[in-house]
């Protein structure tokens, strides 16, 4: 049974997981969406913003503008890699606080070391993506995520046959966090290159908080 879409004019912010919010689907106006983490269907094990969209047959291919991982403990990644390789006008975001060479390097490692582990599998799904979608002539060096990091523009849609401009911000991480995410990556390097399983990222100061503006609305997402 299809689900009533919001009407062009509308902001909808859906919440989904058994916790406290591990994937939110944003229309931020004009049948435009953004993706932000992911989740399965426990029972259908696909993810579930894919499933939500399509109840509404939305053009998940191009109207979803943005895929956005907030950080990568594994209960909101679930999913993530397939979600953009379904998306193909999206662009990825992830958080500045890692490296991009060195974390392409820890997920080559962790994904030796132990296959099981969602961030380093989806993650290694979302470069694959992106390595699909180069452009002609374009480096496999040169092509990664777009790297949130406070004060940074995300998306800007503000074109005339709008209902109204929609922009979305990174307001983290800032710089104060980017070393100790450091001192983390190279603990994690290490590990990998040991042949252990990868510890776990430290607390969310270094995950993407958004600020969205939407029209004349103001919101506020944090990552957990």
């Amino acid at each position: 049974m299809l689900e009533n879409p919001p009407k062009r004019d509308e902001l909808e912010i859906s919440v989904f997981g058994p916790g406290i919010g591990e994937c939110t689907v944003v229309h931020i106006g004009d049948g435009d969406w953004i993706v932000i983490d992911s989740c399965l269907n426990r029972e259908s094990g696909r993810p579930i913003a894919l499933e939500y969209l399509e109840s509404m047959n939305v053009d998940i291919r191009s109207r979803v503008r943005l895929v956005v991982a907030t950080h990568w403990h594994d209960d909101h990644i679930k999913g993530i890699g397939e979600t953009f390789s379904a998306a193909h006008q999206a662009r990825f975001v992830d958080s500045s606080a890692y490296p991009l060479q060195k974390l392409v390097r820890l997920v080559k490692l962790a994904s030796e070391a132990s296959e099981s582990m969602a961030a380093t599998r989806e993650y290694n799904s979302v470069l694959e993506t992106m390595n699909k979608r180069r452009l002609k002539g374009e480096r496999a060096d040169a092509v990664g995520p777009t790297r949130a990091i406070a004060n940074r523009k995300l998306l800007a849609l503000n074109s005339a046959s709008r209902p109204f401009d929609s922009e979305v911000f990174a307001l983290s991480p800032s710089d104060g966090v980017i070393s100790l995410a450091e001192a983390e990556l190279a603990v994690a390097l290490d590990a990998a290159k040991a042949g252990v399983r990868v510890p776990r990222q430290g607390p969310n100061q270094l995950s993407v908080a958004l600020w969205l503006k939407v029209g004349a609305l103001n919101v506020l997402l944090g990552a957990d």
